[in-house]
Order: structure tokens, then sequence, then C-alpha cells
């Protein structure tokens, strides 16, 4: 591994690369969230969870191929540098941002001395913990063709004070309810990121992918989705709406998003079922009404076979749990998860002696 300076008479900025020989390979480093974070100089609140920070070291660690275990978004305040996201090379400049999903590949292969960032990165974990409409965000990630995108000045200034927020108050004392505040904030963040991003493609259409006709029938098909969810659950029926049959379709969406159509309704039934469960006085029975079960039992099921779980007789529970722990709240005498995926299957469960637990993941 070398870092260099190029001559000056050329271009006056440093060059972060790899030398190899030739048929050698580069090995693709493994990092968790709190793996990144141990490059800082401090230790925030949830290190080991998410961290903002404008110390531009998290990417000049990046020379290998480095693959992360969370969601890093990047919003590049000054200088230049090309990156590497899942092998293909971008140009980052002032007022552009990035972003890599878990186990995308970043690299950076070369970076100008003044270059500077703002990185905010959350663990996958933590991300399906936050309050975020994912089955809105996600298809607009899909349309825009590129990772790296140039915003307004005005914009990318304003993001960058959501990061800094975040920044701060992981940085102060943990209080009752500063994992609460935490995660709101940065579910903030990624929703002024979609409207920014929103208001880019109207501006700059050319970001968005090249049509296909898969993709198109993948638009027709969340737009479709988008309306029906709550009452319609069969892959005829969007396939008739769609004017093609069940298999073309589910072959086309397979292609495009990596999900099945089975799959993707069943996401956007259980993102609505949380949110209605932890933000709503609805019943769990009214919930199954409204989203079309016939008992609470079936919108049990539908959420273990989406997220492994196992039945018992007072509910369900996920195998092999991950690391984050059940938060107990009380409202119509159930329990609720914090974890968005036991929190369908858990909101079943009975308990009379509810308390509350703490911690980024609601361990005590």
């Amino acid at each position: 591994m070398i870092i260099f300076v190029k001559n000056k008479l050329k271009r006056n900025h440093c060059c972060f690369f790899m030398t190899t020989h030739l048929h050698t390979e580069t090995a693709i480093v493994d990092l968790t969230v709190s793996d990144l974070s141990a490059r800082l100089s401090r230790r925030d609140l949830f290190a080991n969870e998410c961290f903002a920070t404008r110390d531009v070291a998290i990417l000049t660690g990046c020379q290998n191929p480095t693959r992360v275990d969370g969601y890093l978004i990047g919003f590049c305040t000054a200088g230049s540098a090309r990156i590497s996201l899942n092998l293909r090379e971008y140009e980052l400049q002032p007022n552009s941002f990035f972003t890599a999903a878990p186990k995308h590949i970043v690299q950076l292969l070369e970076a100008d001395p003044d270059f500077a960032v703002a990185l905010l990165v959350i663990s996958s974990s933590l991300f399906s913990r936050m309050n975020i409409d994912t089955k809105q965000l996600m298809p607009l990630s899909i349309e825009v063709a590129d990772p790296c995108v140039v915003l307004h000045a005005s914009e990318a200034q304003s993001l960058c004070c959501y990061v800094d927020r975040i920044a701060a108050e992981l940085q102060g004392t943990e209080q009752r309810f500063t994992f609460e505040m935490i995660s709101s904030l940065m579910a903030a963040t990624m929703y002024k990121l979609g409207n920014v991003v929103c208001n880019t493609i109207k501006e700059q259409p050319q970001i968005l992918t090249v049509g296909s006709r898969a993709k198109d029938y993948f638009k027709q098909f969340i737009r479709v989705l988008s309306r029906h969810y709550r009452q319609e659950r069969s892959v005829t029926f969007y396939a008739e709406r769609l004017n093609i049959t069940p298999k073309y379709l589910t072959t086309l969406i397979k292609r495009v998003s990596g999900r099945s159509v089975s799959e993707w309704v069943d996401y956007y039934v259980i993102v609505e079922a949380k949110t209605l469960l932890k933000f709503s006085d609805k019943s769990i029975q009214e919930i199954s009404n409204e989203l079309n079960f016939a008992n609470r039992a079936s919108l049990a099921a539908t959420s273990a076979a989406m997220w492994a779980f196992r039945p018992r007789s007072i509910g369900v529970s996920r195998v092999n749990p991950p690391e984050a722990v059940i938060e107990n709240v009380k409202l119509k005498g159930a329990i609720r998860f914090r974890t968005a995926p036991c929190f369908v299957a858990a909101s079943l469960v009975r308990r009379d002696n509810l308390h509350r637990s703490s911690g980024p993941c609601g361990s005590s």
C-alpha cells in the first residue's frame, strides 16, 4: 500500500492507490460499523451501531476495497476525490453526495489534499429499528442510476447540518430519550435526502436509470402496490393490472430488485403494520382487519414467514435473535419490540408487568 503526492506540475493532490502485481487480486476487507468508528479519535454514544463525523480518515482508510455491514451516506464539502462503489468509479466534487448500502464495496482511489466530507454511518440492525417508511424510499433509490449525485449548494449545506447535529448529540451524555432523539434525527435526514433527490430528479432527469422494459414494469408495479397492498396480496392481481402474466411479472421484479413480488407485498404490509402498531391507537384486531388479514394469527404468520420467526403457544419469537433486545412498551396490553422484524409478532404477546429497557438496542 502506497500513499504519494503526484507531480505538482500536473496536479497538486494526494493520490491513494494500491500497488499490485500482475495476476494479483486484492482482498476485500470486511468491516462492521464498530470497526469503522474505531478510527475516530473519540468514542461516541452507540458507536457500535452508528456515527456521524467530518473526519476524512474514515474514507482514507478505505484504500483497499472495503465492505461495510451498514449504510454509508457521504457529502463532499470541499476538494475532489475519485471513489469506487461496487467496482464502478465516480468523481466526488463539492456539494455531491454518495450512498452505499450494506455489503457494497467502497474504495477511495484518490483525493485532493483539501478533500473534506461529512459522513453518516448506520448499521443494518439500527436502520431496521428506525421509524423510516422504507417502502417509499427504496423504489426511489432504484430509480436513480448513480449512487453519486451533485446537489445545489444550499441543499448540500442543509444536509450537512443534519449530520453535524447528529454528531453533536452522539458526543453528549446519554439521557432518557437520547436514543429516540438520535434515531429520529437520522430518520429526518433520510426524508430530507429523499426530498432533495426528488427535486434533483426533476432538474436533472439524466440521473435516472436508463429506461428498460423490466425497470418500467417495476416502477408501474410499485405504483400499483402502493395503492392496493392493504387489500391485495395475489401476484395474479398485480400481473393483471400490468397486463402481463404472473410468471413474467415475477421474473421481471426479481431481476430488477432482487425481491419477488410476494416479498415486496409482504414487506409493504409488515412495514404498515409496524407503523400502525406504534403510532396509532388501533387494536391489533383493527389493524388485522385494515390490512385484510382474517385474524390476528394470520398477521403473526405473515410476519413470521417474512422475518424467520418461530411460533410458540403464547406468541412468536425470533429464531437466532440479533443483538437487538426487546423494548417493552405498554399499549393495549401488548408488548412491542423496537426491532422492526420482531415488531408485529411480538405485539401479539400479552404481558401484565411491563418494563422499559435502556440503551441503543433497548438492552438493560
